[in-house]
């Protein structure tokens, strides 16, 4: 039979998303039911897939007026106990959906600003995941990072805890761009966090950057890619600026600042 040809229609601009499905393709049509529903019925595969586990702490400490992500800013360490407490919860009741033999393979902890948890909340948030679930030896664990929340001690813990996997959120490593953002964290904070990171024998560094954002250049965020590639980090996550004010209030804040349009970002 010939070889199939694959045909590709003109250029254009795809949706942005960070995550798959899309937040536009989710629906309130998909009931809890439904979803226990479908995990109940994984279960009964001959062999059941492996399972990968994603953890979400929505707290930050100070507000990032770009930030389009699920998040509240609270200086207060009560909301933080009260939501870990509840999570911890929640992991027991979904692992009573799951057949004891299957296994975990995969971990990762996002936000909002997953290091906002001190060492003590987030031993006893994995101390309840491994006793609920089964975890494999080489289990790939990951974590995203506020390098402004940040430091040795608190990395050398996250090592011993078993996390192979830090993300750095940088964004963009020039003074100009950062105080336009309300997110000021100089590449004097975040290369030695990297540094030592890689001192510590994480098997995998990685950093966010975004593009388009206030006061940014080519020349600068080329600099900042520069100066991030020198320092021997393993992965980049891109993503696009996406100037929703309608939705999210802080962001008119960048407005003063101007914010690039699609042909300069």
């Amino acid at each position: 039979m010939p070889a199939a040809r694959t045909t590709f229609s003109e250029p254009a601009r795809l949706p942005r998303y960070t995550s798959y499905p899309t937040a536009a393709d989710m629906t309130d049509d998909f009931s809890c039911e439904q979803a226990l529903r479908s995990l109940h019925e994984s279960n009964g595969d001959l062999i059941p897939a492996d399972l990968a586990l994603y953890i979400h702490i929505p707290y930050c400490r100070q507000l990032c007026w770009y930030c389009g992500c699920n998040r509240t800013v609270t200086q207060r360490d009560e909301p933080v106990r009260r939501y870990v407490d509840l999570l911890k919860q929640e992991i027991r009741w979904l692992a009573r959906h799951v057949d004891r033999d299957r296994t975990v393979r995969l971990l990762q902890i996002g936000g909002g600003t997953p290091n906002v948890l001190s060492q003590i909340q987030l031993s006893q948030l994995l101390h309840t995941l491994r006793s609920v679930f089964r975890f494999t030896g080489g289990l790939d664990a990951g974590i995203e990072l506020d390098p402004r929340q940040c430091d040795s001690q608190q990395l050398a813990a996250l090592r011993e805890m078993g996390f192979a996997r830090v993300s750095f959120g940088v964004q963009d490593l020039n003074l100009d761009v950062q105080r336009a953002i309300n997110r000021v964290q100089p590449a004097g904070l975040v290369l030695p966090l990297i540094e030592e990171a890689r001192r510590l024998g994480f098997e995998s560094i990685n950093v966010d950057l975004v593009h388009g954002l206030p006061a940014q250049t080519e020349t600068g965020i080329c600099e900042t890619v520069a100066t991030l590639a020198a320092s021997g980090v393993d992965r980049w996550a891109l993503f696009e600026y996406a100037h929703l004010p309608e939705m999210f209030r802080a962001q008119r804040m960048l407005e003063s600042s101007g914010v690039p349009g699609p042909a300069q970002s």
